[in-house]
């Protein structure tokens, strides 16, 4: 007689709707393609236009980053469109896209079950195809305005690929982990390693999405999951060990941050304060601010007790969910969130999965590591998705002790309708409300001003706005005027506020606009102090400007000084000609 195949304690995930895929897609690239009309801004003027960004193995365009993906891809839309903005700007709508897709292939593994509430009827079955929590948390990525920066800006296409590595890798790793096959080693193992090559953050991103999975498999009854999950933890790290040794091959100088020198206790409570100014962004009510302005805080402040309060709040239903962990021979797509268990679920085990993965991607702004901007919206590119999975963990929840009380008070499972056309509705409004302002998101990329001036105009302490006003001004506008005045403000002191700016360069162009506005002796002492610590790439031009201030003076010495270490330098080694001239009887 024929036994049955005993069945795991949840469900395997449902297989890929290719109709749910195409509305994600087709919602990510819509509601930002207004950004296809844009042209170059900020960082594209150095990495594009000047070409700094030159080939895939070394420093991405003249800094300490090791990210030969990105700079594949920049090579790659340099030869295809040639200067033509278009052309990058589709390649960044075409990766937001791909990571909005990511999103959803990777809910199972990174949340669980967010929906199929226990005690429920039955959902017809186009509703159980469609997974609408699912698709809900990946459009929801898709078109928050948070995703506006990454998907419009051509030089921040490194967070977009860097989330649709990372996520369809850890789709990919679920998937070998539960049923085996090469195919989905090879695509984590590749995807895995295209994230280290996008950016730096794949490093602490890859082992700790992994790692609830992979220690739930190594805890699980059964051998040939242990064993996958022990070749997954070795694969992860010989990724890390790969490209930390890839890293000290292609930039051996690394790449540094020096902290704020502040007491400990207020750059932490600094840092909490700016988490907590972000959290607002959530909403999308309008686009989020690019200032990265902070103000110094103490703990005499309440903005840093908001923002330890949200990390506690996160981090106690992991932690309650760790102790409840046990070798039952079934292996969840997330360890820390079972998908139906047969014991009543509590709200530790709804949240614990979101939870963790919000801890992950808030990190960067903790300033564990010291990062050039202490804020960015470009942090917080995957929190909607995460918040979308908490609420809707926090809605199960919910849902779910309302029908159990209702069947055994009233012997009618059945939710209320307002509670069933309520969280829809509002869902549908703030949808609305979300593509209608990243949309309109796109206008802002047209040039430098369109960029920054509104975010300078509410922050005066931006200083990395005011220094790409002063930029646009003094090399595009050629106001040298107003180009003087933002990059003095760029680098003006701001005592009690951080802020990150470029000064080597700010410096550099204000020493040209301060010659144009009749003021060459104030550039000529910026020049002598640049000289110590010149803008990367620019020691010669920084040269060749002293030297002439000098000539214009006929101080033949300082020229032939400052040419010197630059014989055959063309520009260079004409001025100490000139220089020699005059010092001829």
């Amino acid at each position: 007689m024929p036994t049955s195949t005993p069945q795991p304690a949840h469900a395997a995930p449902r297989a890929v709707d290719p109709r749910a895929l195409a509305a994600v897609a087709l919602a990510g690239f819509a509601t930002h393609a207004s950004a296809l009309t844009g042209g170059f801004t900020w960082h594209d003027h150095g990495d594009v236009v000047l070409g700094r960004v030159d080939a895939v193995w070394g420093p991405y365009g003249h800094t300490g980053f090791f990210r030969p993906v990105v700079a594949a891809s920049v090579l790659l839309d340099k030869a295809a469109y040639g200067a033509q903005p278009w052309g990058f700007h589709l390649t960044n709508l075409l990766l937001h896209t791909l990571a909005s897709v990511a999103v959803w292939l990777a809910v199972p593994a990174l949340f669980g079950d967010l929906g199929g509430v226990r005690g429920a009827p039955a959902a017809p079955a186009s509703r159980r195809r469609w997974d609408l929590p699912r698709l809900a948390v990946a459009l929801c990525f898709a078109i928050h305005p948070l995703s506006w920066q990454p998907a419009a800006v051509v030089s921040y296409r490194p967070e977009s690929l860097l989330v649709a590595s990372v996520l369809t890798a850890l789709a990919a790793g679920s998937r070998w982990l539960r049923r085996g096959g090469a195919s989905a080693a090879l695509a984590a193992l590749t995807c895995g390693a295209l994230a280290l090559g996008s950016k730096e953050t794949a490093a602490a991103w890859l082992p700790a999405l992994a790692l609830p999975a992979l220690l739930q498999g190594w805890r699980s009854g059964a051998p040939v999951v242990r064993r996958r999950a022990g070749v997954g933890a070795a694969a992860v790290a010989g990724l890390l060990l790969a490209y930390g040794l890839s890293r000290a091959a292609a930039v051996p100088a690394g790449w540094h941050v020096a902290r704020e020198p502040l007491p400990w206790p207020t750059l932490v409570a600094s840092h909490l304060g700016a988490l907590a100014d972000r959290i607002p962004d959530l909403a999308g009510a309008r686009l989020p601010s690019l200032s990265d302005a902070t103000p110094v805080r103490t703990l005499a402040h309440l903005a840093p007790w908001l923002g330890g309060l949200t990390l506690v709040t996160l981090a106690l239903p992991p932690l309650a969910r760790l102790n409840r962990w046990a070798p039952n021979g079934a292996v969840p797509h997330s360890a820390l969130q079972p998908q139906r268990a047969a014991t009543p679920l509590g709200l530790a085990d709804h949240l614990a999965a979101p939870a963790w993965v919000a801890w992950v991607v808030l990190a960067p702004s903790l300033g564990v590591v010291p990062l050039p901007r202490w804020s960015s919206p470009h942090y917080l590119y995957l929190a909607p998705a995460v918040v979308a999975a908490l609420l809707l963990a926090l809605g199960d929840w919910a849902a779910t002790r309302w029908r159990t009380h209702r069947a055994l008070t009233q012997g009618d499972p059945t939710l209320p309708r307002w509670a069933r056309v309520g969280p829809v509705t509002l869902a549908l409004i703030a949808a609305v409300g979300w593509s209608g302002v990243t949309f309109a998101g796109g206008q802002r990329v047209a040039d430098d001003v369109s960029l920054f001036a509104p975010d300078v105009a509410r922050s005066p302490g931006f200083r990395e706005g005011h220094q790409w006003l002063g930029h646009h001004y003094w090399a595009v506008t050629r106001d040298a005027h107003r180009a003087r005045v933002h990059l003095e403000a760029a680098v003006a002191p701001r005592p009690g506020a951080v802020a990150f700016v470029d000064a080597a360069s700010v410096l550099f162009n204000l020493a040209g606009a301060r010659v144009a506005t009749g003021d060459p002796a104030g550039a000529e002492r910026l020049l002598d102090t640049l000289a110590r610590q010149p803008p990367r790439g620019q020691a010669a031009q920084v040269a060749e400007m002293r030297a002439v201030l000098a000539l214009r003076r006929r101080d033949a010495a300082k020229a032939l000084r400052v040419t010197a270490p630059y014989p055959d330098h063309p520009r260079l080694s004409a001025l100490a000609t000139q220089a020699r001239s005059l010092r001829s009887p």
